[in-house]
């Protein structure tokens, strides 16, 4: 694909670069995301991670012959922390490194850490505290309920509740399935794999081709699939029952 020859060229740009810059103090560099994956969405970022010898962390944006390019300077040990900060935003680098590709490991320890990575990425993912569970599942049963007092009210705010609720849904539906959250650039196909009934649903709730007030039924049905291994959601006026998923 041409796409795919036009990053590559950004890529070997970049990398020569930075061997240039650390030369003896550079120890790997890894492709991360959909660009390793050769799954290329338009305007797809160049995510790369610079392991080096001396204590500097640094994130980098630019861009390369019209490629936005992001490069993240750390050392081992900084990466290795980040591994094991399961409960963060910092699973972003588990995920980088679990999927993405070696392209300069001068000692072996880019490999070391991608099999680190790749192990911990296919453990179940530690099951979630009750009490955080609870609080998670309120706040998305509260945010529906947010969502049907806007709609007769106000339609696009009711639209912004409806979409914070969905992003809610997700994370407990990966936490509930005890699987690793993916970066949003590849959730639908991840869900596509895993849950097609829910991609189906999404695809939906997001839909431009149908009501506010019809999204919000299959949002309904949405937060109702995934609260329901727990109990589901209190009874309510504005509870909708399953149907078949059909959306225009």
């Amino acid at each position: 694909m041409e796409t795919n020859k036009w990053y590559q060229q950004a890529a070997e740009t970049v990398i020569e670069q930075l061997k240039n810059e650390f030369s003896n103090e550079l120890i790997g560099i890894l492709l991360s995301r959909s660009v390793a994956r050769e799954f290329l969405p338009k305007q797809s970022d160049l995510d790369i991670y610079v392991i080096i010898r001396v204590s500097k962390q640094q994130h980098r944006a630019f861009t390369v012959s019209g490629v936005n390019v992001q490069v993240w300077i750390k050392q081992v040990q900084q990466i290795q922390k980040e591994f094991q900060n399961i409960d963060t935003s910092e699973i972003v680098t588990l995920d980088h490194f679990a999927n993405g590709r070696i392209l300069h490991d001068s000692e072996g320890v880019m490999a070391y850490l991608v099999r680190q990575a790749q192990y911990i990425w296919q453990q179940p993912r530690p099951a979630i505290p009750l009490q955080q569970l609870q609080q998670l599942c309120h706040t998305s049963i509260t945010q529906l309920k947010d969502a049907q007092d806007l709609l007769e009210v106000d339609e696009v705010a009711a639209s912004f509740v409806m979409f914070s609720t969905l992003v809610s849904a997700l994370d407990i539906y990966y936490k509930l399935q005890r699987r690793w959250t993916v970066q949003p650039i590849n959730q639908l196909r991840d869900l596509h794999e895993h849950a097609p009934d829910f991609e189906s649903l999404i695809r939906c709730i997001l839909s431009t081709n149908i009501s506010v007030k019809q999204r919000y039924v299959y949002l309904s049905q949405l937060v109702d699939r995934v609260l329901e291994p727990v109990g589901g959601r209190t009874l309510e006026a504005g509870k909708t029952a399953s149907q078949a998923v059909v959306c225009g």
